[in-house]
């Protein structure tokens, strides 16, 4: 890399990532939210206001997870596919 480029690119001013919401796509988002209340105490904020739910926003301390409906969803078991299993959230 040459010179000017370096210096172009140490003087760039990069945003600051302040945080993060996962998006996990869900077959029931009210059945999703009761669990996430239940078990682990999140606020829920369902979309629309009365069900069926499509989208959903779970809060907790400084977490934010976000639900989408996606009709017959099932998510896939891919425990099997790497020796050791693999991390899913």
């Amino acid at each position: 890399m040459d010179q000017k480029v370096a210096k172009q690119e140490a003087n760039r001013t990069v945003a600051k990532l302040e945080s993060s919401a996962a998006c996990f796509p869900v077959a029931d988002v009210g059945a999703t939210i009761r669990w996430y209340e239940e078990q682990l105490g999140f606020k829920s904020f369902p979309f629309p206001q009365n069900p069926p739910y499509v989208f959903g926003i779970l809060q907790r301390d400084d977490i934010e997870i976000f639900l989408q409906l996606v009709n017959n969803y099932q998510k896939p078991d891919l425990y099997r596919s790497r020796g050791g299993g693999v991390w899913d959230v």
